[in-house]
């Protein structure tokens, strides 16, 4: 997995430990010895040829088998390299993307099957909405039955794998705005509806009141 022989590999051998990984794999060592009992560790080690694999281990603290010696850990390790790369590729495509809804002149905003706000960007929450974790029936920004009524049907449609686009008038803050909305179903790699989008631009209404 790594290219060393096992001559090579008898003795300790921090030095084939990614620099990064050194501490927290040493303070890793130091807890289990503490502790005993089991734990997972995941570090880089150096490959013969010079890049890095990252290894995850099952170690667990167990006595020597010489009598009156310390105790000692003994783990078995995997290279899960392609899983990490995968992680981090993730990772990097969210935060990618939080940059843009955020940045995005626009309110959007997931809700789930159970029609819980699960997100919401910065040009939500920056406006005083805070709907993430509330259902939507729930949420402050949902008031009055027909309002409900209206968009139900709307959100049903959605869930139901449809893309809806309408527009409406609401008062904001005392002021009438012009808001055009569009729910955008959320599917998994076999169709499915997992939940949807909701992303809606506002303006103010050419009738709305100065806000002086």
């Amino acid at each position: 997995m790594l290219g060393w022989e096992l001559e090579e590999l008898a003795g300790p051998r921090m030095d084939l430990v990614h620099p990064d990984d050194v501490g927290q794999l040493r303070s890793a060592i130091r807890s289990l010895f503490a502790t005993g009992g089991s734990s997972t560790f995941i570090w880089r080690a150096r490959h013969r040829l010079g890049h890095y694999v990252w290894i995850e281990a099952q170690a667990r603290l167990v006595p020597s088998l010489q009598t009156g010696a310390a105790a000692e850990i003994i783990y078995s390790g995997r290279d899960v390299t392609h899983r990490v790369e995968a992680e981090r590729a993730l990772a990097d495509n969210q935060r990618r993307l939080h940059a843009i809804t955020d940045n995005l002149p626009a309110f959007v905003l997931h809700v789930d099957l159970d029609e819980i706000y699960t997100y919401a960007n910065e040009p939500t929450t920056g406006s005083g909405h805070r709907p993430r974790g509330h259902h939507r029936q729930d949420h402050p920004g949902s008031r009055g039955t027909a309002h409900l009524c209206r968009n139900q049907a709307k959100i049903d449609a959605a869930l139901r794998g449809e893309t809806v686009s309408f527009e409406i008038e609401r008062t904001f803050r005392g002021e009438v705005r012009h808001y055009q909305s569009t729910y955008v179903p959320e599917f998994d790699a076999d169709g499915k509806v997992l939940g949807l989008f909701v992303m809606s631009s506002t303006s103010r209404s050419s009738s709305a009141p100065s806000a002086s």
